[in-house]
């Protein structure tokens, strides 16, 4: 064996595996886009139609978002979350942002979905579907741990009054549960598109009550029932003027036998901010108002222990906690989404 003759090649050989680490990190670190015909492929095998952009995790009781970035015209994107059992707790549609158009991607569209604050922790499936403009559907689905935390509990001594409306049966309290609610679970085409930033609705820091506490109400001559807490409510006296959280459309602005003066505000297809036991209306059903308006005046009206505001968001029916609005979730996105 003459060895002296082997060894000018081992730099070669080096350079050689440098080469295809190089090629086999670049192919790891590609993200994942969708194709035409709706296969993931690594990098730009084909010319990709988009890429999907999806959370890595979930907490019950958040929002969350998922983008899809598109090179062309959607009929339609939509997303589901599924149970073990595949059956689905909550879904949403997508709608355009019509003022985010990055070059590369230039259609983007926003599904918001939010978590249940019933939801136990476990691995879930969230799907989504794109129907592209030329009739092409992709349909995906992945594993999506949620989470849960240890929620608090307090419990809510009634007076008769009270008493006597949390366990109203009246037909007409039924209907404004039923007018409510065919609000909250509907997504308007023409609904408002502000994401962003929000703010409180008052310049207080007292919470008295937070978002998704479990609360024992108590009635006078015994009895009681749990249910949790679907907003936050801020210990302020009445007459504090209450302003819009975000720039939006005055969707629902009367009395209420459960939460008195109340106004809704729709700001998304599907996103709705309210406000509760208010003392005095300042705006009406129609309105468009801007964030930071004055929509009221706080105060005790409907089911209320002393003056408060009750402030929530509502995701496709769902409650969600304020933290993904107030923390400018759109804008933390947009550092990687909307490049």
């Amino acid at each position: 064996m003459n060895t002296p003759d082997a060894l000018p090649s081992l730099p070669y050989r080096r350079q050689f595996l440098r080469i295809l680490q190089a090629f086999f990190l670049l192919f790891l670190l590609t993200p994942v886009r969708l194709s035409a015909a709706g296969e993931t492929e690594p990098g730009a095998q084909r010319i990709p139609r988009g890429e999907v952009i999806l959370p890595a995790q979930g907490t019950a009781g958040q929002a969350c978002a998922v983008i899809f970035r598109l090179k062309q015209p959607a009929q339609s994107v939509s997303v589901t979350l599924q149970d073990a059992g595949g059956r689905t707790l909550t879904s949403a549609k997508g709608f355009l942002l019509p003022d985010r158009r990055p070059a590369r991607f230039p259609y983007v569209y926003a599904a918001l979905t939010g978590f249940s604050v019933y939801l136990e922790p476990a691995v879930y499936t969230l799907e989504y579907t794109v129907i592209l403009e030329n009739g092409r559907q992709i349909r995906k689905t992945r594993s999506l741990p949620v989470s849960a935390p240890q929620w608090p509990t307090e419990t809510i001594l009634l007076d008769e009054r009270n008493t006597g409306i949390r366990t109203d049966q009246s037909e007409e309290r039924r209907a404004q549960i039923d007018k409510l609610n065919a609000i909250l679970f509907s997504a308007q085409e023409d609904a408002p598109r502000f994401t962003g930033p929000y703010q409180k609705p008052v310049d207080s820091e007292r919470i008295t009550s937070g978002f998704g506490d479990r609360r024992e109400f108590v009635y006078t001559g015994g009895g009681s029932d749990i249910s949790a807490h679907y907003g936050l409510d801020f210990g302020v006296p009445t007459g504090t003027p209450v302003r819009a959280a975000g720039s939006g459309r005055v969707v629902m602005a009367e009395n209420r036998i459960s939460t008195g003066w109340s106004v809704v505000l729709e700001h998304l297809p599907g996103l709705y901010s309210l406000y509760y036991h208010l003392d005095e209306l300042l705006c009406a059903a129609g309105d468009t108002v801007t964030a930071g308006s004055i929509i009221g005046k706080s105060g005790a009206t409907g089911l209320a222990t002393g003056p408060h505001l009750h402030w929530e968001f509502r995701l496709n029916g769902e409650a969600v906690s304020p933290d993904f609005f107030l923390q400018d979730g759109f804008a933390r996105l947009g550092a990687d989404t909307f490049r």
